[in-house]
């Protein structure tokens, strides 16, 4: 644009309360909109993306504008839309400045063409050209114009962590040998010549995810005919707290983060989801439901991706190498993260917990199972063998964190075996049912066989053993004595003894006895045998049995 801000009038006399000149012939207030106002860019691109709005293939930053298209024809059209519009606001373009009809531009810094997006050779030239950063402030300079390109260079986040580690408050200026390695290796990265593939909405689009212990970070690709070509790179470091959490979370972090630092390119269509860590195929997929007993934060990222279409693919970490090793050493965060809203929620359950935090840390430290629990899942991985005593945690350990080195179910506190009796007395105060001690222990914590623990401690207390009431007993109902012989006989089988059953019929009256070895217990072969009793003795008018199947059937 040719004097763009000249075609803006000023708003006196606001306008003149913030900068009217002082002179010897008065004050003097600006009627245009002038160079050195803050606010100045920003009410120029405020106002050239008003006189723009509507066409297409036109973007414009301060005083650089591009015009494109798909084809010539359509480039053409789009071109004198755009000075026509520009006419009928009175805006002029500096014609020394401006290029036609060209296959390739540099916009933003960035060169431009049908193959992609490139790095400009001036940028590259400063970039080799930089000399060793001799102090805070130069290397701040250095990073800030590397990072420029850092949608083109996946391992910048690797490489610059030393380099980041100097610019800490706490940290004097020292460099060493791990810092020149890194300052090399930047410039040899800078003069790479990989291209960024230009966004398709055509195309199937792919967004791979990894996290390291102290970084995640993104590759946004077009999958073709060719293979993935990569859009951007993405990387960041890890907050202290966000360092703690276990690898489930880091690895969850790692994909809602991406998804909104690349919000414009997959809101709105459908994309897949590469990951090296398989348990997040499972919580995280659209065709099924969170597990209930899973961590608000999970719950909460959960939510927060339902509103996308997508799907995931688990791919190894080798074959996931791009994002793996932007995780691995990522850009600095120069922002920083705040407190998680979800590490306060832990906070307020282990101080809700019948033990404090710091006890339950120390003392699952030095417990055997507890300890190596922990340690898997800050690792991101348990042992393909499990032993028996970490089967009940393995077969929830998707739903398994750490917090303040404590080890949480959901929003129950695990705590380590030696404290489990303390606790065991504290739900028992007041002498609690077992009923009543379950519901109450259910709200803040678990470990395996918890219940039985629970039931063994009230059955053994002697003193609500004392002061509860006996039992009601049922009233004995004895049978009436019987007239006649045989008038109600009782059948039962006992045994076995010797290999044999014995059918045993004893007559209510005169308590005459009858013992019949047999082999079977079929109900065909009971009758045989009472045939031949009835035979003898009559039939009875009562039989009394316990109703067994051979007597019923």
């Amino acid at each position: 644009m040719a004097d763009g801000n000249d075609k803006l009038g000023g708003n006196p006399p606001l306008d003149g309360e913030f900068s009217a000149l002082n002179t010897s012939k008065g004050l003097y207030v600006f009627n245009r909109l002038v160079f050195g106002i803050t606010s100045s860019p920003a009410i120029w691109q405020k106002t050239i993306d008003q006189v723009l709005k509507g066409l297409q293939g036109v973007l414009c930053n301060q005083d650089d504008m591009i015009v494109f298209g798909k084809t010539d024809e359509e480039h053409h059209t789009n071109l004198i839309k755009v000075l026509q519009r520009l006419q009928d606001y009175g805006i002029r373009a500096n014609r020394a400045k401006c290029s036609f009809y060209r296959d390739e531009v540099i916009f933003c810094g960035i060169k431009i063409s049908k193959n992609g997006l490139h790095k400009t050779e001036d940028k590259i030239k400063a970039v080799q050209d930089a000399p060793k950063p001799t102090n805070k402030s130069n290397l701040r300079s250095f990073l800030g114009l590397a990072n420029y390109y850092h949608k083109w260079l996946p391992n910048i986040s690797t490489i610059s962590k030393p380099l980041y580690n100097l610019l800490q408050n706490d940290t004097p200026y020292k460099w060493s040998d791990q810092c020149q390695t890194a300052f090399d290796t930047i410039k040899n990265m800078v003069a790479s010549d990989l291209v960024l593939t230009h966004y398709d909405p055509e195309l199937p689009l792919s967004l791979a995810t990894d996290a390291s212990p102290y970084g995640i970070g993104a590759v946004l690709s077009h999958t073709t005919t060719e293979g993935e070509k990569p859009i951007a790179f993405a990387s960041r470091t890890l907050s202290k707290a966000e360092q703690n959490y276990s690898q489930l979370d880091k690895e969850a972090l790692a994909i809602v983060w991406s998804v909104k630092k690349f919000f414009f390119y997959t809101c709105g269509r459908h994309f897949t989801f590469i990951t090296d860590h398989q348990p997040l195929k499972y919580i995280f997929s659209p065709d099924k439901g969170i597990p209930a007993m899973s961590a608000a934060r999970q719950q909460r990222y959960a939510a927060f991706l339902s509103g996308f279409d997508y799907s995931i693919e688990y791919r190894t970490s080798k074959a996931n190498a791009n994002a793996d090793s932007l995780s691995r050493l990522p850009l600095k965060d120069q922002w920083g993260t705040e407190e998680d809203a979800n590490d306060l929620f832990y906070k307020e359950v282990l101080d809700s917990a019948p033990v404090s935090p710091i006890t339950i840390a120390r003392e699952s430290r030095h417990d055997t199972i507890l300890s190596q629990v922990i340690n898997f899942i800050k690792n991101g991985s348990w042992p393909n063998q499990i032993s028996v005593e970490l089967r009940s945690y393995h077969n929830i350990r998707q739903e398994l964190t750490v917090q303040q080195d404590c080890l949480l179910w959901g929003y129950r506190v695990v705590p380590p075996s030696k404290l489990r009796p303390s606790i065991l007395q504290t739900l028992h105060t007041g002498h609690l049912g077992i009923a009543k001690m379950k519901n109450l222990a259910r709200n803040y914590v678990w470990w395996p066989a918890m219940d039985k623990d629970i039931e063994m401690i009230a059955k053994s207390c002697s003193g609500c053993a004392m002061s509860q009431p006996d039992p009601l007993h049922a009233p004995l109902h004895p049978w009436q004595w019987p007239e006649k012989p045989w008038q109600r006989i009782h059948i039962d089988f006992a045994g076995p003894f010797m290999s044999s059953m014995f059918l045993i019929v004893v007559d209510a009256h005169s308590k005459w006895t009858e013992i019949i070895p047999t082999s079977s217990t079929t109900s065909s072969a009971t009758i045989n045998i009472l045939s031949t009793i009835f035979a003898r003795f009559g039939l009875p008018e009562h039989l009394v049995s316990d109703n067994g199947a051979q007597f019923t059937s």
